[in-house]
């Protein structure tokens, strides 16, 4: 019984390991280009440029957007790529 139960432990490492590696190689990365904005707070909240309420970090994805758009950075990729090249 012993024995069945230590495969079952390391089955179900396994299947987790693989999850999170999986997970993990499938995350998106963006490119290195150099793109910038700026915001403003207000009250404590951080204002877009059409003056409602945003994030930090909605306002740097709008910023790469629009770099991407123009052709100032190459294409978001799976991390896995970045593995076999």
């Amino acid at each position: 019984m012993a024995r069945n139960s230590r495969w079952i432990a390391l089955g179900i490492y396994a299947v987790v390991v693989a999850g999170a590696l999986g997970w993990r190689a499938g995350g998106t990365v963006h490119t290195d280009c150099a793109y910038s904005f700026g915001y403003v707070t207000m009250g404590g909240q951080v204002m877009g440029p059409d003056g409602k309420p945003t994030t930090v970090e909605e306002l740097a994805a709008s910023a790469y957007q629009h770099a991407y758009d123009s052709g100032a950075c190459e294409k978001p990729h799976a991390r896995w790529h970045d593995w076999v090249d």
